[in-house]
């Protein structure tokens, strides 16, 4: 009796054993199918175990890639309408300015040409007359610069009046300024270092005085007659 339940507790045991191996290699399958199925791996990708991106994902990626790269042309496409927008105002404003140039320019040239017209009527006596006003003009100016410059030598030398004309040099800008535009036969030099003194035009008379003889003569011109006063003055004839 003994024998055989020994037996049949054998059986029993390896029949358990054998059971139990099956049911971990089916359990192992099991497991193995789980990690190699779609519904796995879509797991492991939103826990990010897994390293191949779902083919969703990577259009995606690329569709917002085109997008910045035209959204990137177009802002270059504006920026460089907006720089031919600022020339072309640049050059509509130079346009606009030659064109005021333009018509001021007309405006003179139509003066000019009507005074020409009109100097053309005129008689030779007429024109020659113009010709002296003009001279007699330039000349009062002349001696205006010739009695400033004498007032503001003297306020450097003891309020008294310089000795000539030339003396006073560094307050004239030009020796042109000591002849008269109306002398004939005469050439204005430019350089004080080419001036001859004694064809110097204006008739210097208050050398050595002051401007506390306020009216006293300090410059006449010969051909206009116009004359200068120690105070600065000057009267035309």
């Amino acid at each position: 009796m003994k024998p055989a339940l020994s037996l049949l507790l054998l059986f029993s045991l390896g029949l358990n054993a054998y059971l139990w191996f099956r049911l971990d290699r089916q359990s192992d399958r099991s497991t193995a199918v789980e990690v190699h199925s779609p519904e796995s791996e879509a797991k492991n990708d939103t826990t990010g175990n897994s390293s191949t991106p779902p083919v969703v994902a990577t259009s995606a990626a690329e569709d917002g890639d085109r997008e910045l790269l035209r959204l990137r042309n177009e802002v270059s496409q504006l920026r460089k309408s907006v720089g031919e927008a600022s020339q072309w105002r640049a050059q509509a404003l130079e346009a606009g300015n030659l064109r005021r140039d333009l018509t001021t320019a007309t405006q003179e040239l139509a003066e000019a040409e009507a005074e020409i017209a009109n100097l053309a009527k005129l008689s030779p006596a007429d024109l020659q007359q113009l010709k002296n006003e003009a001279h007699s003009v330039r000349c009062v100016n002349h001696m205006k610069q010739i009695a400033l410059a004498a007032r503001i030598w003297s306020n450097d030398n003891n309020d008294v009046f310089p000795p000539d004309l030339v003396t006073m040099k560094n307050e004239l800008t030009t020796p042109k300024i000591l002849f008269c535009p109306g002398e004939a036969g005469v050439a204005p030099v430019s350089e004080w270092e080419a001036l001859n003194p004694s064809v110097i035009t204006y008739r210097y008379l208050n050398a050595g005085g002051s401007d506390r003889e306020p009216q006293k003569l300090l410059l006449t011109c010969p051909y206009h007659g116009h004359t200068a006063l120690s105070d600065g003055s000057v009267h035309r004839r």
